[in-house]
Parts: structure tokens; C-alpha cells; sequence
């Protein structure tokens, strides 16, 4: 797996209501924006996503479709500067203005033409802004459907499902380990640089969840590599998962074969609502008809809303067959009892158990994957969650007490330069298929 640990600072310049949340400028839509002030409002957005599942996690594509209606409320004809905004990565910026059309794939027509885009920097957009732009026309009062197509690629990023205001420092030093994970996602953006006239009234976005989250799960990632490649007699890491060189994949919580594998899905604004990519036809029923998409149609637009989707792949076991490799990986050559019990809390409060050891409860309180509100006994879990508890126990059970002189050391965080975990609290879920 190749994990790109930059993009930061960019994301949160274009999106500052998204802080820590990085690397997907290559997995971002926008709506429309006039070029230059117009007596011009864009009555309705409708936007759906659609996941292009490629053969790995690292491979997927977005495919958006949008319908805009613009409306003239002029009693003038009226040519208008219409600009689609690029997303900022350097290697959609290079070429000229068919290669960059084509390497996006995008359209933009309506019931009577298909417009020629341009591409466009600088001026009237905003500083180190680039978009596509064409011309259009439109009659007095008339009202136009515009429909708009264009290709992107999700793009992975190394992140951590720690909190934007969580402490910076760990109790333990393989905290860091459990919090690391894979990050997949895609970004809408609704802001416009000059204002249409009058109000959005209505905007849709659908995404469809299931298609991609089925390939998600079929293709967990492995840092490094595979574990059944990994040679014989590879080093598992020591208890200290820091190294001597800053900010590489070990200091930042990464150990070579740790397996990315549990799906956990952070989705904002809130309001999402199972719903289909297509309105199904009244009467009819059947598998082909079940929702298959989430969607979110708010009351208000504000300017500079941002619809994020948001995948992160965890360490964390859906299988017993999972469990020891992942003790190996997160606490190393020699565990000790008292750290595979915590372990074992950990998992637990990802599936919605309380935990009550309180350096457990410090940290997954910092995880944006741990709702308090959700509390289940651990004979509400599922086979498979209770199997991995489990398995935990039985594997704490054969591993020696930690000596009574043992004190857990404190490791501040990573110091400038090195990737930081920072992430959106919000409301969350970890199962699959519900927003």
C-alpha cells in the first residue's frame, strides 16, 4: 500500500469547515459559479455520485452527475461567463485544455448544445484558483436545464481517527497504532465565488454507499505489503513504536504487514437518509428496488457548504482469525497481559461496548468513531465481534502479567513536520449502510 502523507494544508484552505480532513483533492465536486455578477439565480442543484470500484482500495473512481437549473430573471437577454472550479492537484493542472477535458471526462450541455470549455487561471477566480469556463446565453426569463459530467479519483491518504481537539500526548506508546488508519473519501462542494441572485431552493446529493463499501470490504489494505508475502522471519516491531527517524511510517503508528481491513464510515452535515440513486417505480418491489444510496437534501444551502463522505479503513479485527496478528503489530515482540486486555476494550468500544479501565476510556473518548450514546452489552454484539473478543481474552490469558513496577510512559505528539492526527468530530457511525 502507498500512502501519501501530504495535502493538508491545501484541503483546509479550500474547506476550512473540514479541518483534518485531507487528502481528497482529487476526490472533490463543485457546483457551478458565475464568472462576473448577473441578474441570474441557479434555482436547483442535483448532484449523485457513483463509485467506480477498481481492483483495490487505492484504485476507485467518483463519476458525478449533476443537473443545474439556472433561471434568467431578466427581461433581457442576458450572455453569461459560466466557470467550473478544477480541483487543485498538481496533475490535473498540466496540459492543455483537451488533455485536461478529457483526463476528467467532462460535459457540460443542455436540450440544445454541448458548450466548448476553456481552462481558465487567475482571474476573475481566486488566487491559485483554475477552473473550466464557457459561455453561455440565456433568453429573457428563460429557465435552463444544465447538465453537467465529469470523472475523478478517490485518493488514499494516511490519517488517524483522532479528534480535532483531542489531547496530543498517548498513555501508551502503541496508542498511536490503534488510531492509524487508511483514508478514502470524497468532498462536494456547494460554495460559489460570485453569488447567483436570490437563494439556492433546493439542492440533492445522492452517493451511492453500497456498491462502494461492498468493494471496500473485499480489498483490505496492508501496509508495506501482504503478510502472507512478508518473508520468513520478519522482525515484528518492539514495544516502543517510535524510531530514530521522524515522521516515517513507524514513528507515525504504521508497522510493515498491519492489516487496514474494518470499514468505519464518517459522513457530514448530519440529516442523510437511505434513499435511491434512482426513484424506483411506483408499485414495483424486489432486491433491485432496496435503497441503495444515502442522501441529503437540506432545508437551507449556506454559501460554502461541504458535503463530505468519508472512509476509514482500521486496524481493528472483524475476524478471530485476525486477532494475533494484530496484537503483534500493535504491541510488538513481547506483549503484556494488562495491554491485550486494554486492547480487547478497545475493540469492544468500537463495536459499541463501554469500556471501564480509564486510560481506555481517555482514549477512545478522543476517536471519532466512539459514541458515547451508543452502549450494548457485549452479549448484544455480533457472532463474529463476540468470536474476536474472545479470541482476545484467550490470547491475554497466555501472555505474562505485566511486573507491578511498570508505568505506562507519555509520548508527546509528533512535532512539525510530521503527519497529525486530526480529524472532525461529528455524527458517526461504524455500520455500514446507515448515515
Amino acid at each position: 500500500m502507498r500512502i501519501s502523507l501530504s495535502g493538508i494544508a491545501l484541503l483546509l484552505a479550500i474547506c476550512p469547515q473540514v479541518l483534518g480532513y485531507h487528502g481528497f483533492c482529487s476526490g472533490s465536486g463543485h457546483s457551478i459559479q458565475l464568472l462576473e455578477p448577473a441578474d441570474v439565480r441557479l434555482v436547483t442543484e442535483d448532484v449523485t455520485i457513483t463509485p467506480i470500484c477498481g481492483p483495490s482500495a487505492t484504485t476507485h473512481l467518483l463519476n458525478f452527475r449533476c443537473v443545474f437549473v439556472l433561471q434568467n430573471l431578466s427581461s433581457k437577454a442576458l450572455q453569461i461567463q459560466v466557470g467550473f472550479p478544477l480541483d487543485q492537484e498538481p496533475q490535473l493542472m498540466k496540459g492543455d485544455d483537451t488533455e485536461l477535458v478529457l483526463s476528467s471526462q467532462f460535459i457540460v450541455r443542455d436540450a440544445q448544445a454541448t458548450y466548448h470549455v476553456r481552462h481558465l487561471a487567475g482571474p476573475p477566480l481566486e488566487k491559485d484558483a483554475h477552473a473550466f469556463a464557457w459561455g453561455m446565453k440565456l433568453e429573457p426569463n428563460e429557465t435552463k436545464r444544465l447538465h453537467v459530467g465529469y470523472t475523478l479519483r478517490m485518493t488514499p491518504d494516511a490519517g488517524a481517527t483522532r479528534k480535532l481537539n483531542g489531547q496530543q500526548e498517548y498513555e501508551k506508546p502503541w496508542h498511536r497504532r490503534v488510531e492509524m488508519c487508511e483514508i478514502l473519501g470524497s468532498l462536494y462542494f456547494t460554495e460559489t465565488a460570485i453569488p447567483w441572485a436570490g437563494p439556492i431552493k433546493q439542492t440533492t446529493v445522492r452517493f451511492q454507499d453500497t456498491s462502494l463499501e461492498d468493494c471496500l470490504r473485499k480489498s483490505p489494505e496492508y501496509v508495506g505489503a501482504n503478510p502472507a508475502d512478508l518473508p520468513a522471519g520478519t522482525e515484528l516491531p518492539d514495544e516502543d513504536p517510535y524510531t530514530a527517524s521522524p515522521g516515517s511510517m513507524a514513528d507515525l503508528g504504521f508497522v510493515y504487514g498491519l492489516k487496514l481491513g474494518t470499514l468505519y464510515r464518517h459522513i457530514t452535515p448530519d440529516r442523510w437518509e437511505r434513499g435511491f440513486m434512482e426513484e424506483p417505480v411506483a408499485g414495483r418491489q424486489g432486491p433491485e428496488y432496496l435503497p441503495d444510496a444515502v442522501v441529503w437534501r437540506p432545508e437551507n444551502v449556506e454559501p460554502a457548504s461541504c458535503v463530505r463522505v468519508m472512509y476509514c479503513l482500521l486496524s481493528i479485527p472483524e475476524a478471530s482469525s485476525d486477532c494475533r496478528p494484530w496484537v503483534q503489530r500493535i504491541l510488538g515482540k513481547k506483549p503484556r497481559k494488562d495491554d491485550v486486555l486494554e486492547l480487547r476494550e478497545i475493540a469492544a468500544a468500537f463495536y459499541g461496548i463501554p469500556p471501564h479501565t480509564p486510560s481506555v476510556k481517555r482514549f477512545v473518548e478522543q476517536q471519532i468513531w466512539f459514541d458515547p450514546k451508543r452502549k450494548i452489552a457485549e452479549s448484544e454484539a455480533t457472532e463474529s465481534q463476540r468470536s474476536v473478543l474472545n479470541c482476545l481474552r484467550t490470547i491475554a490469558e497466555g501472555v505474562p502479567d505485566a511486573p507491578s513496577s511498570f508505568e505506562p510512559k507519555k509520548t508527546s505528539a509528533p512535532t512539525d513536520g510530521v503527519l497529525r492526527q486530526e480529524q472532525q468530530t461529528g455524527q458517526n457511525s461504524h455500520v455500514p449502510g446507515s448515515p
